[in-house]
C-alpha cells in the first residue's frame, strides 16, 4: 500500500484502509474501486490523504487509534461539550474517562500513525474530532519526554479543554474564557487551567493574551500548542504531509515554538510513515516499510527494483538522505 494525496488520478485504484464516519459506521471498505464520485466524497468528507493498494505487501502500518476508539472518545467528548454550553461547568470525570482511555488505548510504536481515515459528517463534531488529535499527539509527545501516569492524565486533560472557550466565542477570548470555565471546576489541576490560560502564547513573546516570553510559558503549554498546529496542519484541505508540517513547524520555530519543544515532538512524530513513496539522494526511489525507533528521518526503504526486492536501511547508510516525497497516485 503507498499513502497518496487524494486527486482525481486515484480513479481506478483500490481503498487499503477503511474510511468511517463520525457515527461510526464503514462508509468506504478496504478494497472499494474509486470512481470520480467516490473521491468528491471522499474529500467533501474532510480527508485529504488516502492509503491505496499498490501490490506491495511489506508496509508495516498501524494505526495510532483505532476508528472505533476514536469515534467513542469523539462522542464522549461531544456530549461532554455539549453540556458545558448550558452548565458553562466542565465535569471532571468525564475528562479523565476520556484521558485515562486515550493513554490506555492508543499505539505509540514507532510504526503507528495517526491517520485521517474518519469523515466528518456533521459540523458540530468537528471541535472534537480536532481536540481528541491533539490530545493525540501531546500523548505521544508526553510518552517521548517519559512523562509519569498522573502527568500524561493533565496533559492530556489540558489538551481535550485547550478549545472549550470556543464553545462560546472565537478569536482570541476564547483563551481567557476557557481559563475562566475550567477554573469553575476546582477538581482540575492549576497545570490544566495554566495550559489552557498560555496555549496561544508564543516563544518570542508575540502570542496572546498576556505577551509571555519563553521560560516563562508553562511547558504543557507548549506542548499544547505544538500539537494544535500539526492537527489544524493535518486536516487542512490542502493534504500536508507529515513532512511538511514538520517544515513548516521548524520555520516557526524560535518565534512562536520552544526549540527544544519542537525537538521533542520531532522526535514523537515519524515524518516520513510507512506507505509513504520517496526520493534518495543516491538517485533511487521507493517506498517506507518500517521506522527506525527514535530516529524518525531515517526509516527502511523498500527500493523500486524489479523483479527483485531490495532494501536500505538509512540507519546503516548514513550518506544516504531522502531528498524528496513522491504523492502520485
Amino acid at each position: 500500500m503507498k499513502l497518496v494525496v487524494i486527486n482525481d488520478k486515484l480513479i481506478g485504484q483500490s481503498l487499503a484502509i477503511p474510511i468511517y464516519n463520525t457515527n461510526g459506521i464503514l462508509y468506504m471498505n478496504k478494497g472499494l474501486v474509486l470512481d470520480i464520485a467516490g473521491i468528491g466524497r471522499i474529500k467533501k468528507m474532510g480527508i485529504s490523504t488516502l492509503y491505496i493498494e499498490d501490490g506491495n505487501n511489506e508496509c508495516a502500518l498501524q494505526e495510532v487509534i483505532s476508528p472505533v476508539n476514536k469515534i467513542k472518545y469523539i462522542k464522549l467528548l461531544n456530549e461532554e461539550f455539549n453540556k458545558i454550553k448550558v452548565s458553562k461547568i466542565p465535569n471532571y470525570d468525564t475528562f479523565y474517562t476520556v484521558a485515562k482511555g486515550l493513554i490506555e488505548s492508543v499505539n505509540l510504536s514507532e510504526n503507528a500513525f495517526l491517520f485521517n481515515n474518519i469523515g466528518k459528517m456533521d459540523d458540530k463534531l468537528n471541535l472534537a474530532i480536532h481536540t481528541i488529535d491533539v490530545a493525540i499527539l501531546t500523548l505521544m509527545v508526553g510518552v517521548h519526554k517519559k512523562y509519569d501516569l498522573t502527568k500524561l492524565v493533565n496533559l492530556c486533560i489540558s489538551a481535550l479543554l485547550h478549545d472549550v472557550g470556543k464553545l462560546f466565542v472565537n478569536g482570541d477570548d476564547h483563551v481567557k474564557l476557557g481559563y475562566k470555565i475550567a477554573k469553575s471546576n476546582s477538581m482540575f489541576s492549576p497545570t490544566v487551567t495554566v495550559t489552557i490560560a498560555q496555549h496561544h502564547e508564543r516563544h518570542d513573546g508575540k502570542g496572546f493574551p498576556d505577551k509571555m516570553k519563553g521560560d516563562k510559558i508553562y511547558e504543557f503549554s507548549k506542548i499544547v500548542a505544538i500539537c494544535d498546529e500539526y492537527a489544524n496542519c493535518a486536516s487542512n484541505e490542502e493534504g500536508y504531509l507529515p513532512l511538511e508540517i514538520m517544515e513548516k513547524l521548524l520555520a516557526e520555530t524560535n518565534s512562536r515554538f520552544d526549540p527544544a519543544i519542537y525537538d521533542d515532538f520531532k522526535g514523537s512524530v515519524y515524518c516520513y510513515p510507512n506507505g509513504l513513496r520517496v526520493q534518495l539522494t543516491n538517485g533511487l526511489s521507493g517506498t517506507v516499510i518500517m521506522q527506525n525507533k527514535n530516529f524518525p528521518l531515517r526509516p527502511l526503504i523498500q527500493i523500486d527494483t524489479k523483479p527483485n526486492k531490495e532494501y536500505l536501511n538509512l540507519m546503516k547508510e548514513l550518506s544516504i538522505q531522502i531528498s524528496n516525497v513522491l504523492i502520485e497516485a
